[in-house]
């Protein structure tokens, strides 16, 4: 025996029950047949908690046997088994079930509640059992509804009021056309009308043969037939269907509209075109045609031309019986007009249409015309001039004239209406032998035609002009025209024809004079005439009248104000001229000068007149006068300081009452193309400056020049003691200039005297009394010399150890007052609450310092330094402003931010730049560059390898710095040697110190 194995298993859960709505989850029991009201046609929806549930349901009005649904397992064979087969076999996953009656499975949408179209509630019951794969069926749940009757369809309306059945009241029966259509409605949206003809109580929802029932279309509408004078009856009823086609409001009631047929009407009498009237008939042209017409849509037209009545009958079958000479109207071509006759043409017709009775009888009476006399010509038959025109004219009122015309010497066709029309704007031109025919016409009538010969004269040769055509003249030029010796030549100048023996215009003559406005064209027309010959042809010549009345124009507008010396141009528009001038006030018609430029010459203020004359071939046409005033010159530029010799670096302001001025500082000539004046100019070394002014319009003065010397330099200061000495405390140093009368200033602290802080240096008066280590700077000045030379003299004094020293020093300060020996201010103020204030923020990349009040730097403020490259043109400025030996050392933008944005400091703030170790001994200025790299110098002080100045205004700040110090270079580090010589008096005062101590002990 094998080994034992146990399997177990358990059926899935129980399925959810089915959710119905409208209605309620509970479950209807047999006690419970309360039913939930809803609308008639209402759509159901099934759900389940179970996404793949499939829903089986039945319908029934009936609650217990109907409505119940039994769903039990397939457990045998299942093979030919379809999914819905029957509707009673259903496959959820692996399990087939059937149930105890037929069954649909729930599609959404498809459960519709039954249309009531009663007039009662009615009860519906949906039984519903959920299957879910690998889950026991769910239970049963019957939902049960209270079914409302359905709404009613609005009857039908009919678009023409009529009477109508039933409860149409009193509304009188409409009177339609036959073969009018009408149309119907219902107030239902998407209401569709089924009708049948007659009346009747039979209409159906759909079309249907049995009863006669139509579809109502109501894009055509119903077709009214039936006998002339009946009743016609339309039976017609509304139903509404949903998008499924299923019903959801009840029929609307059937409405019978009766309506008569109106009676037979009569066809509109024929009209005829032309029109006309009996008692004045219109004249017509034989074989014109006369046309006839009806306004009766459908209508035939029979007519007769023989003064007879027409007579047409409609049979039943739709064809017509003539009698006698009736005919029918062919629209096509029309009734032709008679080409022969007299007196008048008479139409008779009628108009016949199927079901309407024949139209009265419509009389047209129309004329024949009038007989046509022959044509004439103005110039009869025989020898004329080359050229003569022949008109053609006709003595019977409104007559067209047709012609025929042959140059060969053969006799042309006779003229017919398809002939050339003669009109007196064309008239026929003889130019050798001539046959013309012609013939008049009018209303198609004409007349006997007309022969005409014609020959002509040998033709003269046209006049010649002395002038070419097209020339360009002078006002006044004179013309000859020439021609054949004995004949007359006869001319216009107003382009009008010569010929013309009309024209007042035309004169005879060989000369004449060329005469206009600047610009105009002159047209001159001539022919020649001499008895027993052709007049010859008329010739043209156009001349064009110079822009200029004499034919010459200056390039320079006469009246003007032009300089001396400048040039003026003539120029002539005049066809083959040479310009003639003066400009002594004679005639250039007699004697001038052949040329077109002239050189404009005279004193200022003068005027210059120039005359010229345009000559062709010799003829002189109006003399041109052209006067221009000479311009006066501005005055030279005046300057402040005007010359001379310069101590100092000065600013000269030039000054002119003209427009500009433009000058140059290297000796040259100044031009427009140099320097132009804004602001004073720089003078700081011996220069010659030389200026001019320009009016506002171009005239220039003369050069104005201004020599500036710059004086010598006073001598330097010396030393009585060589500078770098170690000297004893109280040793005096005395000073001295070779220049006599000369006032030495200078400092104790460093600072280089300049001209800008003389007034803060000291005065030197005797000599200099030593008392601790210092460095004297010291210059020389005198008024009138340049200031000196700077003087640097360094002295050590050798005293007493350090701590002593540091004392004594204070001390022998504080008694002798030395601060006061600091020229440039230096020492910051530190009392009390001024320093409590004050905020100092320090830029770590470049080391650059803001030092302000909390006023003017506020809390959250950031200083911002970035370094700048300048330009040539601001390096330009600084040798401008402190001398070509000067550069720029270092050069940046500063500026303030708070918040993100760039703000400005409120109120005055001391900026600091570092000075250059290079530079730690020399002179150095902060310097302002604008926007246009203009230079503007600061009070500037340094402390600490730092330089300083007072702004309230953030932006470009550079350091300004002698370009070279020292030779090559190189700078002495006094700092440096000043603390190697204070260590070694350090020193030599602690071995002094033991050395006494050791010999006391000794």
């Amino acid at each position: 025996y094998g080994e034992v194995k146990e399997y177990f298993y358990q059926f899935g859960g129980t399925a959810m029950k089915a959710e119905v709505a409208p209605g309620t989850n509970e479950v209807m029991n047999d006690d419970d047949r309360i039913a939930f009201s809803t609308a008639s046609g209402t759509t159901v929806t099934m759900s389940s908690a179970d996404e793949d549930a499939k829903l089986l349901y039945v319908v029934s009005e009936t609650y217990v046997t109907p409505a119940r649904l039994t769903v039990s397992r397939v457990t045998g064979d299942i093979s030919g088994l379809e999914d819905g087969a029957s509707g009673r076999y259903f496959k959820i996953g692996n399990r087939w079930y059937e149930t105890d009656k037929e069954a649909k499975v729930f599609q959404e949408g498809d459960l519709k509640l039954f249309n009531n179209d009663s007039d009662r509630n009615i009860e519906m019951y949906v039984g519903t059992v959920a299957l879910v794969e690998d889950k026991e069926p769910s239970e049963q749940i019957i939902y049960g509804y209270e079914v409302q009757p359905a709404q009613q369809v609005s009857d039908p309306e009919a678009a023409i009021v009529t009477q109508s059945n039933p409860d149409g009241g009193n509304v009188a029966s409409a009177v339609v056309e036959k073969g009018a259509y009408i149309s119907f409605r219902s107030q239902t949206p998407g209401a569709e009308l089924y009708y049948i003809i007659g009346s009747s109580d039979q209409v159906q929802d759909h079309e249907d043969e049995t009863t006669g029932t139509k579809f109502y279309n109501d894009t055509t509408g119903i077709l009214v037939d039936g006998d002339y004078g009946s009743q016609f009856y339309v039976s017609i009823k509304a139903v509404k269907r949903d998008e499924a086609g299923d019903k959801s409001m009840k029929d609307s009631r059937i409405i019978c509209f009766i309506y008569t047929i109106a009676e037979q009407k009569q066809v509109l009498a024929p009209t005829a075109t032309p029109s006309t009237q009996d008692d004045d008939p219109t004249v017509m042209t034989p074989g014109d045609k006369i046309l006839l017409s009806s306004s009766t849509r459908g209508a035939a037209i029979y007519y007769t031309t023989d003064g007879s009545a027409p007579s047409a009958v409609m049979n039943e079958d739709g064809t017509v019986t003539v009698e006698g000479t009736t005919q029918l109207y062919d629209a096509s071509e029309g009734i032709l007009m008679p080409e022969e006759g007299e007196g008048y043409f008479t139409v008779r017709a009628i108009a016949v249409a199927e079901e309407l009775k024949n139209s009265s009888e419509g009389k047209f009476v129309y004329a024949f015309p009038d007989p046509v006399q022959s044509p004439y010509a103005t110039v009869p038959s025989g020898s004329v001039d080359l050229g003569q025109e022949i008109i053609l004219k006709n003595r019977t009122d409104g007559a067209t004239i047709y012609y025929t015309i042959s140059t060969s010497g053969t006799e042309p066709a006779d003229p017919t209406l398809s002939s050339s029309v003669f009109t007196e704007e064309q008239p026929i031109v003889i130019s050798g032998r001539t046959v013309v025919k012609a013939i008049a016409m009018k209303n198609g009538a004409k007349s006997p035609v007309i022969t005409l010969t014609y020959d002509t004269k040998d033709q003269l040769s046209p006049p010649e002009a002395s002038i070419a055509s097209g020339s360009m003249v002078p006002r006044g030029a004179r013309l000859t025209l020439d021609a054949e010796s004995g004949a007359s030549v006869y001319y216009t100048i107003d382009g009008s024809d010569p010929s013309d023996a009309s024209n007042s215009s035309a004169a005879m003559g060989r000369e004449l004079i060329l005469d206009g406005k600047a610009g105009d064209l002159v047209t001159v027309k001539a022919y020649a005439r001499k008895e027993g010959k052709s007049a010859s042809e008329v010739v043209t010549f156009t001349y064009q009248i110079s822009q200029s009345a004499g034919g010459v124009t200056a390039d320079v507008e006469s009246g003007s104000s032009v300089s001396a010396g400048s040039k003026i141009n003539l120029l002539t528009d005049v066809t083959g001229a040479e310009i003639y001038y003066t400009t002594d006030g004679t005639s250039p018609a007699d004697h001038g000068v052949r040329g077109a430029v002239v050189t404009v010459s005279g004193t200022p203020g003068s005027v210059f007149t120039i005359k010229a004359v345009a000559r062709v071939d010799g003829e002189s046409g109006t003399v041109c006068t052209f006067t221009y005033k000479i311009k006066e010159r501005p005055s030279a530029p005046t300057a402040s300081p005007a010359g001379g010799v310069l101590t100092v670096a000065t600013r000269v302001e030039l000054s002119s009452p003209a427009e500009k001025i433009y000058y140059t500082t290297d000796g040259t000539t100044p031009t427009e193309s140099s320097s132009l004046y804004k602001e004073a100019v720089l003078i700081n070394r011996t220069t010659q400056l030389r200026a001019i002014a320009v009016s506002e319009d171009g005239e220039v003065s003369e050069v104005a020049t201004f020599q500036y010397t710059a004086a010598s330099r006073a001598g330097r200061p010396e030393a009585s003691i060589a500078d770098g000495s170690v000297v004893e405390p109280g040793t005096q140093v005395l000073l001295q200039t070779e220049t006599s009368g000369a006032v030495i200033y200078y400092s104790t602290d460093g600072t280089e005297p300049t001209l800008d802080n003389l007034d803060q240096m000291l005065e030197y008066t005797e000599g200099i009394t030593l008392n601790r280590t210092v460095t004297v700077k010291a210059a020389a000045y005198r008024e009138d010399l340049q200031l000196s030379e700077v003087g640097t003299f360094s002295y050590v004094v050798e005293t007493i150890p350090a701590v002593e020293q540091k004392k004594a020093e204070e001390a022998r300060l504080e008694a002798e007052q030395l601060h006061a020996t600091d020229a440039s201010g230096l020492t910051r103020n530190t009392d009390g609450d001024d320093f409590d204030k004050e905020r100092t923020l320090q830029e770590k990349d470049y080391h650059t310092t803001v030092s302000g009040t909390e006023e003017a730097i506020p809390e959250d403020t950031v200083l911002v330094t970035e370094k700048e490259t300048y330009e040539t043109r601001a390096l330009e400025n600084v040798r401008q402003l402190f001398g070509e030996e000067y550069t720029i050392l270092d050069s940046y933008n500063m500026y303030l931010m708070r918040g993100g944005s760039i703000v400005q400091p409120d109120g005055q703030v001391e900026i600091g730049i570092p000075i250059p170790d290079r530079y730690e001994n020399a002179a150095v200025t902060i310097v302002y560059i604008d926007g246009n790299n203009r230079i503007t110098r600061q009070q500037t002080r340094r402390e600490g390898g730092m330089a300083y100045a007072y702004t309230d205004h953030f932006s470009n700040y550079a350091l300004v710095g002698l370009e070279e110090i020292g030779e090559g270079g190189f700078s002495i580090p006094y700092l440096l040697i000043l603390e190697i010589l204070a260590g070694l008096c350090a020193l030599a005062g602690a071995i002094y110190f033991i050395r006494k101590k050791w010999k006391k002990n000794r």
